[in-house]
């Protein structure tokens, strides 16, 4: 991924719909105005508490069971979009994700 990629603003008019909700979900949680794809969770003043709550969100927005660990492997906000796109898309196909 390129660094401008990396520092794209995430727009709800440009991205897709499932983008769109985890971005809404790390503003509303973490008390931002804007997501940008290299932003890090823990560097935007999230904590384990606050990652427990983005997991609930998510499990409940999407069906998808986010580990904690995750936030620890996977700071940003565009590694652990892959992360949750995956499960996704696993579970979509009937496997699960690793």
């Amino acid at each position: 991924m390129s660094a401008e990629a990396e520092n794209e603003l995430i727009r709800a008019d440009a991205a897709s719909p499932e983008v769109t909700l985890l971005a809404d979900i790390w503003k509303k949680i973490l008390r931002v105005e804007e997501i940008r794809s290299a932003d890090n969770f823990f560097e935007l003043g999230g904590n384990s508490l606050h990652a427990m709550l983005l997991a609930s969100r998510i499990l409940r927005a999407t069906g998808f069971e986010l580990s904690l660990g995750a936030f620890f492997d996977e700071p940003t906000f565009g590694s652990l979009w892959k992360t949750v796109s995956a499960g996704l898309a696993a579970r979509e196909a009937g496997t699960s994700a690793t």
